[in-house]
Formats: structure tokens, sequence, C-alpha cells
């Protein structure tokens, strides 16, 4: 077999996986304080179709010249890699390695739906998703680009305000959000819980349980009258006997 050099390796045409800054930064720093993790395969003609990111970072820490050991396999048996500088798999090196692996594979994951939705159209993905959750995935892409290509007019150019109203679609009030009693969306569904007759102000009421009997005398059970805030300009607080402190 004919020795290869790194850069004889091309990076994958059309990657699913856009890597994010922190996750590649991560794998730098576990290989190049413990050394080399995980595996990098490409295709017969030097193409990778698994492992891209450990082949730019592997050129990066070691340069495109260095001769990496290149194993041929047909795909009919497994390639074990064993780390002749760790002894056991007690290691603390070892079980850092066990714990990166996990890691950077998941924080290094972020999906281009544009590219993934081309290769749906392609190839059976099927076995990969559940039910729909393929579709689902790509048609949440779809509403961010329907928000883009819709009225001009009424478009912002903040994109992330247009990320924002999809996700209000789904959620309400978008998540990560500081919520606004005066905003609205809390508005209507103040109105709703009104509707429905609750009144959050007050407690529980009696207590079946026999806990009343270990309360303070003048308590209400399980709650106060009195609202625990109100919004009102006296800013009053309800006590646990029912009345305002001021």
């Amino acid at each position: 077999m004919t020795k290869k050099k790194l850069k004889d390796f091309a990076q994958q045409a059309r990657n699913a996986n856009k890597h994010s800054t922190r996750g590649m930064g991560m794998l730098d720093d576990v290989i190049s304080n413990d050394g080399w993790i995980g595996a990098i395969t490409t295709a017969a003609d030097g193409e990778v179709f698994a492992g891209s990111a450990r082949l730019e970072v592997a050129c990066d820490r070691f340069g495109a010249e260095i001769e990496p050991i290149v194993i041929e396999s047909d795909g009919t048996r497994p390639i074990v890699v064993v780390r002749t500088d760790i002894a056991s798999a007690s290691d603390p090196k070892a079980i850092k390695l066990g714990v990166a692996d996990n890691r950077i594979n998941q924080v290094n994951y972020i999906e281009d739906l544009e590219i993934l939705g081309e290769i749906a159209e392609d190839i059976d993905l099927s076995s990969l998703y559940f039910d729909d959750e393929l579709s689902d995935l790509l048609d949440g892409e779809d509403d961010v680009l329907g928000d883009l290509e819709g009225d001009s007019d009424n478009q912002s150019d903040n994109s992330s305000d247009i990320k924002k109203a999809t996700l209000n679609d789904r959620f309400i009030v978008p998540p990560f959000s500081v919520l606004d009693a005066r905003q609205g969306y809390w508005q209507e569904r103040k109105r709703q819980w009104l509707a429905l007759g609750i009144q959050s102000e007050l407690g529980r009421g009696g207590d079946d349980m026999g806990s009343q009997s270990r309360q303070h005398p003048n308590a209400i059970p399980s709650g106060s009258l009195m609202p625990s805030m109100t919004y009102s300009k006296d800013r009053a607080r309800g006590s646990s006997t029912g009345k305002a402190i001021l």
C-alpha cells in the first residue's frame, strides 16, 4: 500500500454536520493533551464520509504532511484501535477520553438542514429517525425560510426576530424569555384562567390531611386570602394570617 499523507484525503463534499466552534475547540484540546481519539473513515477515493472534524483538527495539529496510520477495510470486520500508551481502562486518561468521546459528539453536532434535506431526497434515512421526525425537523427549517420569503414590507432585517416569531407560534412565549405580565400573551392567558374560575391569589383552602392543626391558629390553611404581591401602588404583601405586610 502506498503511503499517504493527511493532505491526500479530502473533506466531505456534502456534510450534514456544520460542527460548532466549541466542539471543534474541545476536540483539538483533547487530541493535543490526551492523544488521538476516534477514527476518520474515507471512501476508496480518499473523500471523508465520517470524521471530517477529526481530519480538520489533525491537519491543524499535526500538519498536512504527516503520514497517518491507514487501515484498508471492506467493512466486513470491526477495527479496534489499541492505545498502547494507556495501561488500563481505569487510567484517568482513558476515563477522560471516554467521556470526551460522547461529549464532543454531542456538542459538535449542528445539523445543516439544507444539506440534510438534499440527502433525504436521494437516500432513504428512515432507519435513522422516528416516524415524521425528519420531516418535522426539515419543516421547522421551512417555517423560518417561509418567513424570510414572505411579504418583504412586513419583514424585519433582524434574523433573530424571524426565529423568535416561529418560537412564539410554537411555545406562546419564546424559551429563555423574561416573562412580562404587561404583555398581550400574558393578559390573554390570565383571562383564560379567570374564565375557568381560578383565583390564584387564594390558598387551597381546607386541608383534609390534618396539616391545619400544625399551623398557626390564625393562619389561613395552605395560603392566605391576601395576595403574596399585588400590582397596586401600595405593593402590599400578605402574611400567613391573611394580614397585609406593608
